[in-house]
């Protein structure tokens, strides 16, 4: 019997215990006759599910997921694949030939041939056809962090931060060596300005997106120094070191109220 076989049901042999017995007429139609009908429905469900599957088993750990399109216009195929149970019994069918990967995918149904075949895989010539629509990978963003004010509170600048290298840059007085005590600073404020915490704030990269955070030594209610976003001339002071504050084009981040660094988006 095939792995797909157990996913259906009973009548899958067109067999089930009362099969002896006289079928009675209802709505037209005798229950041979229903039985006939649901048991041909569930053979070609199976022939569609493992043309599916044999047809994207060379693709097999393909990373990064996406989606899955299944096109036909044979009205018979065209009611098996869209019966809502279609998507669960073809995760289940992947799932069985270790084809976890596509299983997680969208399953989308078309119940019309797509117009340029070329682009697509044949399951079954001439009748089912398949579009694998690769997830676009993570979305990247960079900027750049400049000295604004004195113009030689960095150590380096400007400093690009780039978000397909790291998500989390530290701000901090020094840019200490990364095997002592403490950590090494992506934004190093030059040591003159000691009202600058050698750990003062974070920049996260989340969900495409940067965003500034007061660590201890930046936060006054944490007993540190003071930090402030000033945006359109009108300065915001993060109070709390769990909060994130979500970072635009020209904010700027002062820092102990004597280093202003300048956020760019490039």
């Amino acid at each position: 019997m095939s792995i797909f076989k157990k996913i259906f049901s009973p009548y899958a042999d067109g067999k089930n215990e009362n099969s002896d017995k006289a079928a009675p007429e209802e709505n037209g139609k005798s229950e041979m006759q229903k039985k006939s009908s649901a048991k041909a429905h569930i053979d070609l469900e199976e022939r569609i599910l493992e043309a599916v599957v044999e047809a994207v088993k060379p693709l097999r750990g393909m990373k990064g997921g996406g989606s899955l399109r299944i096109h036909t216009c044979d009205p018979y195929f065209s009611t098996v694949i869209s019966d809502d149970e279609f998507p669960s019994n073809l995760a289940l069918a992947f799932d069985n030939e270790g084809m976890e990967e596509f299983g997680r995918m969208k399953v989308a149904v078309s119940t019309a041939m797509p117009q340029n075949k070329s682009e697509m895989i044949e399951a079954i010539e001439g009748k089912l056809f398949i579009a694998i629509g690769k997830k676009e990978g993570p979305k990247t963003m960079r900027i750049s962090i400049l000295a604004e004010e004195p113009n030689d509170a960095l150590e380096d600048s400007p400093i690009l931060l780039d978000s397909a290298a790291k998500h989390l840059f530290h701000i901090g007085r020094g840019k200490h060596p990364i095997n002592t005590m403490r950590r090494e600073n992506d934004i190093a404020v030059a040591e003159q300005y000691n009202t600058v915490s050698s750990a003062h704030a974070d920049i996260k990269y989340k969900n495409g997106r940067f965003f500034l955070q007061a660590k201890p030594g930046g936060c006054r209610a944490e007993g540190g120094s003071a930090t402030f976003i000033l945006r359109d001339g009108q300065p915001k002071e993060l109070l709390d070191t769990f909060s994130m504050t979500l970072l635009r084009h020209n904010d700027i981040i002062e820092l102990g109220k004597t280093v202003r660094l300048k956020v760019e988006f490039t």
